[in-house]
């Protein structure tokens, strides 16, 4: 029997992009400061309590810092995108209309 090769079509639409969503245990266990800092809660403190000192568990009172080798993982699952560079040419307060913009730029802009 002969071999048949069959072609598949594809159309020409595109497909619709898939939200991005966060990993919820991830959500749960990290958060992130102000300083995009990725902050979580100090290992050792969930039993045994009563056989450490009070220099040891006021240590690990509070948040720390996420270690590097990690770093990359969680942010890969909170969805953390780098934070976007400021406009120079507006300020908080202004409307776009009443901006001056260079050239360039007022190109993006064009109302």
């Amino acid at each position: 029997m002969p071999s048949v090769t069959v072609r598949i079509r594809r159309s020409s639409k595109a497909t619709p992009r898939v939200k991005a969503k966060t990993v919820r245990s991830f959500a749960k266990r990290f958060s992130v400061s102000a300083n995009r800092n990725i902050l979580s809660t100090q290992a050792g403190k969930r039993h045994n309590m009563s056989q450490k000192s009070k220099r040891t568990l006021l240590s690990q009172k509070g948040k720390t810092n996420v270690n590097k080798s990690l770093l990359k993982t969680v942010r890969a699952a909170l969805k953390l995108k780098l934070p976007r560079k400021a406009n120079p040419y507006i300020k908080k307060n202004d409307n776009l209309l009443n901006v001056a913009l260079p050239k360039k730029v007022s190109k993006l802009f064009c109302i």
